[in-house]
């Protein structure tokens, strides 16, 4: 299932093979943005697959892609709780969004 949305500027594709969208999982992803875009605001557009497989070790995947001027950015993860795997998926993008940012302060400077 394919969901396409704007929020706060940030046009979103979000993704789902297996899963079933929920209140839960959406305000997940906008608290996300939310975060991201303090860092650094210039994100315009992210893609969000959310999977759920058969494979009993790690049944759920995450992958999430920003569009930032630059390479994008781009983090996964899997395993068993949504939850866990969006924050991780959200502390990984925040660390190359924060060193993205100080490359740009250096060319700036």
């Amino acid at each position: 299932m394919t969901y396409k949305q704007t929020f706060d500027d940030v046009k979103l594709d979000i993704q789902t093979v297996g899963v079933k969208m929920n209140d839960y999982l959406e305000r997940k992803i906008q608290n996300m943005i939310r975060k991201l875009k303090k860092i650094l605001p210039e994100i315009s557009w992210a893609d969000f697959h959310l999977k759920t497989t058969d494979e009993a070790t790690r049944p759920r995947t995450v992958v999430v892609r920003f569009g930032i001027p630059g390479p994008d950015v781009v983090a996964s993860d899997s395993g068993e709780s949504w939850k866990i795997l969006l924050k991780n998926v959200e502390k990984r993008l925040s660390r190359q969004l924060e060193k993205r940012k100080a490359l740009q302060g250096k060319f700036i400077a």
